[in-house]
């Protein structure tokens, strides 16, 4: 991320005191924060404003217009759900990249599987680094599929407005993401 202040553009109800920093935080619908040049952070709270990807463009039209000195804008999309999608790949075995890693690259789809169904690997005890890097390559292509496909509201947003450009293995190692989307994250060059 580019370094610059933290700047948190939010979606409040009509109305509501905007300089008192305590009602945004109750109130707020929808937000996405900016640092540098990159936006990330994408968030609805209120699921009934309609199609959250286009009710965070507003947003990010905002945050992009507040960049600064001609820099490229950047977005980066967690990728929540990528577990949950590539284990149905794995059981309905429709998935044209788990079946090609699997022909390919045995031990990798077996990391991958370790890792979407957070089940040790035979012979393992636990899901570790081992896993995460006997899968990178694999996961890394599964992550651009997903993304590519827009398959969540962070993707949606930011392949609308922009590139795709990285996927970034193991970016986020909190467990609780580990389990949604096994680490990765999607950048995005953003127009």
């Amino acid at each position: 991320m580019t370094e610059g202040p933290r700047v948190t553009f939010a979606l409040v109800p009509e109305g509501t005191a905007v300089d008192d920093d305590f009602w945004v935080r109750r109130l707020c619908l929808a937000s996405i924060s900016l640092e540098g040049n990159t936006v990330y952070g994408a968030n609805v709270t209120q699921k009934g404003l309609g199609d959250p990807a286009e009710v965070l463009g507003i947003l990010l039209s905002e945050a992009m217009g507040d960049i600064k000195g001609g820099a490229t804008p950047m977005g980066v999309a967690r990728l929540d759900g990528l577990c949950k999608w590539i284990s149905g790949g794995i059981r309905s075995g429709d998935n044209i990249v788990l079946k090609e890693l699997r022909e390919t690259d045995e031990k990798g789809y077996g990391a991958v599987e370790a890792i979407a169904t957070d089940t040790p690997r035979e012979g393992h005890s636990v899901v570790g680094f081992g896993t995460f890097r006997d899968g990178k390559e694999g996961w890394e292509k599964l992550a651009r599929d997903f993304a590519v496909k827009e398959l969540n509201t962070e993707t949606r947003l930011f392949g609308s407005k922009g590139v795709l450009k990285t996927i970034e293995h193991l970016a986020d190692d909190s467990p609780e993401y580990i389990k949604s989307a096994g680490g990765a994250i999607a950048t995005y060059s953003l127009k």
